[in-house]
């Protein structure tokens, strides 16, 4: 699950939705706040931020906020046109639909190469030649 959708989804306290609604609403500006400020522009307590990142499995507010920013840098990088969960629209042509399918396809498979770990896939090539 993206953790966008773990962050809409979990139940928070109130101060602790304030903090993952802005984070939601301006990614952004995360990379360049303190626990401090963060805190202030939200109204809450600094341990709030540390009780988001634990509720959603992660270390400390530093992993969260990393792991946050690396998904919504990638999300925005790769899925700007076509939306994978409503790829098309009702009153679309057959055509239209076939490429935007081929379109998402054609994107699956690049962004598949572009997770690719060559290290591991040769570890594994070892042990299974083995």
């Amino acid at each position: 699950m993206l953790l966008i959708e773990q962050m809409k989804t979990t139940h928070f306290s109130h101060a602790e939705q304030s903090l993952v609604q802005y984070m939601i609403e301006h990614p952004e500006k995360l990379d360049q706040l303190t626990t401090t400020h963060f805190a202030e522009i939200t109204h809450t307590n600094p341990t709030s931020l540390i009780r988001v990142a634990k509720k959603l499995g992660y270390k400390g507010w530093t992993d969260l906020r990393t792991a946050y920013l690396d998904e919504w840098l990638y999300l925005n990088s790769h899925y700007n046109t076509i939306d994978a969960n409503r790829p098309f629209a009702k009153n679309d042509s057959l055509a239209t639909i076939a490429n935007k399918m081929a379109s998402l396809d054609q994107n699956t498979i690049q962004d598949t190469l572009s997770l690719l770990d060559y290290q591991e896939i040769q570890k594994a090539q070892d042990i299974l030649l083995k």
